[in-house]
């Protein structure tokens, strides 16, 4: 499919481009902010050839397309236009922190790994003899490779001046006055200098990140005030003005200081970490980050990666998510061995060779774990092998680069062949681990007397895949169905043990007389509610009969705090069955038969 067929299609699935607040790409995703996560015909979008997988998480849905995002992007720009982009949905404070930062640092991305590749070869090549780090070559491109960081100030106030839609020149003005030649100067002035009869504190902010994340919404809410009151007819004149007049000084005063004493904390923090416990910081970064991909959400990494970059010209959590990477190609390569699906194993052939290559993973997660879910703990364990030894040998990035071949020159140091090994022993660990435990049997056991499932609670069936959660969407949990429910009770579906019922309330997990296990999951991520809105008539260990009202929930308040009511009603024990399957029902009551079971 071509590009401009394929951003056309995309368009046209995410409920067309009227539906589209804004649409911003990373290396391999399409990142879409909507106004109605509703209209999103995921399960279509997930059809297409080009589609890796999708994902929902941090306010965004996230379409997996692979190296040619960018040329898919331009197509989809091209054709929606420039967005306004206040957002109509509700977000939590989480969401709209988690948005505003993907905003803030995604863009960067190609900038951050062009000059990664260029400090990492620079470091090769002057290692092997081949350049000399007095050369005016090495200068040239040192500078090349440094420019990024030197000036991130700048780009993540252009970023997030356009995400919020204030304007982005007199932002970048705000953070320049204080990388200005006369400002900066002032750092020399002996006895020290004052503002407004206040001490002020000289930073260096060049390589600085949180003044300009911090400037940028007060800039948007002065803009918009000033805007409010200032007559149309002078606007241009006053507004910048006063914006600048305002901010600089505000910046030199307090949040410069302030953000200054955060990001040594932070250093302060990372160091420490990676000086007395490197070994559990490799575990849980090489374990936990393929599950973070999944979600789309490992980009929160980004600002600590870059901070250390910043601070310490290297980073450790960026070599420790490599181990991710390398996890993945174990797992596709024991795919490749021993799937015997001609269409499967030229899948896993091509996304192996796209990962070890670029470094480029989501196709292997998207496109061949979700259909193993032993894949997942495979990869995490395996992961956190590899974090572990880099860990033990203090192995680090020295340039902001990728995984897979392409990026093995930003590793070079002193500790790149214990790099190596770490590596190797991931992938051999991924691959065995794959080979020996992360492929079901075809034949199962079959539990005795199974039967048709009853439904929980009333309400309107939708499809585990259209889920706005990856977890329950990919059936990693389990399968069955999901209920937009139209009324905040829950009923026991069948006679069964409460074997587990979360101190958030709003999970229950059950273990019927036929030995069902089910998990009903009312909403998604209500966990954060901490109970709040969900008030139990059971408790874990009760038994209970078919038809027992075991939870009420207020769905109107917990759809006021931001959160979707939906509810996965999950079968866990899929091993124990031939099929599970949604009966093909739309509109369900408390009794109805929900899920069918061979």
């Amino acid at each position: 499919m071509k590009n401009n067929e394929l951003a056309l299609k995309i368009i046209e699935l995410v409920g067309d481009k009227e539906n589209i607040e804004n649409v911003i790409f990373c290396s391999t995703r399409l990142r879409f902010v909507v106004k109605d996560t509703s209209l999103i015909q995921r399960n279509k979008i997930e059809e297409l050839n080009d589609v890796y997988g999708t994902a929902m998480a941090g306010g965004q849905f996230q379409i997996v397309i692979g190296s040619h995002v960018g040329d898919v992007y331009k197509e989809v720009k091209e054709i929606i236009g420039e967005k306004n982009q206040e957002t109509s949905s509700k977000k939590n404070i989480g969401q709209a922190i988690l948005d505003y930062i993907s905003n803030a640092f995604i863009p960067m991305v190609p900038a951050l790994v062009g000059s990664g590749m260029i400090k990492g070869f620079l470091a090769l090549f002057t290692s092997l003899g081949w350049l000399a780090a007095d050369s005016t070559v090495y200068s040239v491109f040192t500078a090349a490779g440094n420019a990024v960081f030197y000036f991130i100030p700048f780009m993540i106030a252009y970023n997030t001046a356009k995400y919020l839609k204030v304007n982005v020149l007199v932002g970048m003005v705000i953070v320049g006055a204080l990388m200005e030649p006369n400002f900066t100067a002032l750092a020399a002035v002996e006895g020290g200098v004052s503002l407004f009869g206040l001490p002020l504190t000289i930073i260096d902010y060049s390589n600085l990140i949180i003044p300009a994340l911090i400037m940028t919404p007060i800039l948007k809410l002065l803009e918009d005030g000033l805007k409010k009151f200032v007559p149309k007819s002078i606007q241009l004149l006053i507004v910048p003005m006063a914006c600048i007049v305002i901010l600089v000084p505000l910046l030199i005063m307090l949040i410069g200081p302030v953000s200054q004493t955060i990001s040594l904390g932070i250093q302060d923090f990372s160091t420490w970490l990676n000086e007395n416990n490197p070994i559990l910081l490799g575990i849980l970064v090489g374990g936990t980050c393929g599950y973070l991909t999944m979600l789309g959400m490992h980009l929160a990494l980004l600002p600590i990666i870059l901070l250390n970059f910043t601070s310490f010209g290297y980073d450790p959590v960026l070599a420790f998510m490599s181990a991710t990477c390398y996890a993945q190609i174990g797992v596709s390569l024991a795919i490749l061995f021993k799937a015997k699906d001609p269409q499967l194993k030229s899948l896993a052939a091509a996304s192996s060779a796209t990962a070890i290559i670029s470094g480029i993973s989501e196709p292997i997660l998207f496109g061949l774990c979700v259909r193993y879910k032993r894949s997942f703990a495979v990869i995490g364990i395996a992961g956190a092998i590899g974090g572990a030894i880099m860990g033990i040998f203090n192995c680090a990035a020295h340039g902001f680069v990728n995984a897979g071949i392409l990026g093995l020159p930003g590793y070079y140091s002193d500790t790149f062949v214990y790099y190596i090994i770490a590596i190797l022993t991931t992938v051999i660990c991924a691959f065995a681990g794959m080979i020996l435990f992360g492929f079901t049997k075809e034949k199962v056991e079959v539990v005795k007397g199974a039967k048709n499932i009853l439904t929980p609670i009333k309400g309107e069936v939708i499809q585990l895949s259209d889920l706005n959660d990856d977890v329950f969407a990919s059936e990693m949990v389990g399968k069955g169905v999901a209920i937009q429910p139209s009324e905040g009770k829950v009923f026991a579906p069948d006679g069964a043990e409460i074997v587990s019922f979360l101190p958030s309330n709003h999970a229950i997990g059950l273990k019927t007389n036929e030995g069902v296990e089910l998990l009903i999951h009312v909403g998604i991520n209500t966990v954060q509610l901490e109970g709040k809105y969900f008030y139990p008539k059971v408790k874990q260990g009760d038994i209970v009969k078919q038809g027992d009202l075991l939870l009420e929930f207020d769905i109107e308040k917990i759809k006021d705090a931001g959160y979707e009511v939906v509810t996965p009603v999950i079968i866990t024990n899929v091993e124990n069955y031939n099929d599970i399957f949604a009966l093909n029902k739309k509109a369900v009551k408390q009794g109805d038969e929900l899920i069918g079971t061979i």
